[in-house]
């Protein structure tokens, strides 16, 4: 039997690792899939030259939103093959605090973690209604406030889309300070800046 939470936590890395199939996921390695184990989520991959890896994440080591990072960090390293074979696939336990955190988040990785972060597939009057991609190093948001009609662009700079930013978006919506004209774009009725 495995525990619903464990379900849960492997079905969230199993969303997050969908945009990476059989594409390249890191410099020499391609996403194969992701594996329910016992307490774990175990990730395969395929190393340019052929060889299979199969990285074991324990569910309490690392939280799902940083199971790509943690993965990209550990791949940056020669892979040494170990004798712990598991479907054809070389296994191998990672560990968030073994991991040498050497490696940036790609701006790809930052955009769908603060877009998957305001948009719960659960939620029933959805908080996060679009987005736009302006230029290399900002993300508009499109938001619609509950209590109010209308949407709202909301600027925010990729190298700052992290949890704070995240959480303060919906106590920032009615702050006057951060409004601006939205100028040509017509999908909102104004845009909150959220950049600096």
């Amino acid at each position: 039997m495995i525990d619903p939470e464990d379900h849960e936590h492997q079905a969230a890395v199993a969303r997050l690792m969908l945009p990476y199939l059989n594409g390249q996921f890191a410099s020499g390695f391609r996403l194969l899939g992701v594996l329910p184990g016992p307490g774990s989520v175990r990730v395969a991959l395929r190393a340019d030259d052929g060889t299979g890896y199969l990285y074991g994440i324990g569910n309490e080591d690392v939280a799902p939103g940083w199971v790509p990072m943690l993965l990209r960090n550990a791949l940056a390293r020669p892979a040494v093959p170990t004798g712990d074979q598991a479907m054809g696939m070389h296994f191998a336990s990672l560990r968030q605090y073994e991991a040498t955190w050497s490696l940036e988040e790609p701006a790809i990785d930052q955009v769908l973690r603060a877009l998957r972060a305001l948009s719960d597939p659960g939620d029933e009057t959805p908080f996060l209604i679009g987005f736009l991609l302006r230029g290399t190093t900002r993300l508009r948001l499109y938001v619609r406030r509950q209590e109010r009609p209308g949407v709202l662009g909301v600027d925010v700079r990729l190298g700052n889309v992290g949890p704070a930013v995240l959480g303060s978006v919906m106590s920032l919506l009615e702050e006057r300070q951060y409004r601006r004209p939205a100028g040509d774009d017509p999908h909102c009725a104004y845009v909150l800046d959220l950049t600096a």
